[in-house]
């Protein structure tokens, strides 16, 4: 239960964090399609990505200078081990995964 409740606080942060800045318009003056600055960012498949493809959808990102790149993770350990090599920008995961790599006793051994 507390697990849930911290995966959503965290989905619910991340969303708050995008819409933010889809909404603002500090990237507005980048103009055309080919200005995108790409994002790309690593989450679970479902439904707590919807925020991000209607986002998409509506042109938010687009709109404002932003082209988010959303790819599923199977697994935590994909997820974090390929966030902290460089490979994804931000990842929509729970605080504990986080905190567990940062701490050293993530699922597998990752450079500092």
């Amino acid at each position: 239960m507390r697990q849930g409740w911290r995966r959503t606080a965290a989905l619910t942060a991340l969303t708050a964090t995008l819409s933010a800045i889809a909404g603002s318009n500090f990237l507005t003056t980048l103009g055309n399609a080919e200005d995108l600055v790409p994002l790309s960012v690593i989450a679970f498949p479902g439904t707590s990505n919807w925020p991000i493809r209607i986002a998409q959808d509506k042109g938010y990102f687009a709109r404002n200078g932003i082209e988010v790149n959303l790819s599923p993770t199977p697994n935590s350990v994909f997820q974090m081990t390929n966030l902290i090599a460089g490979k994804f920008d931000l990842a929509m995961t729970a605080a504990d995964n986080v905190v567990a790599y940062m701490e050293g006793q993530g699922e597998v051994p990752v450079a500092s």
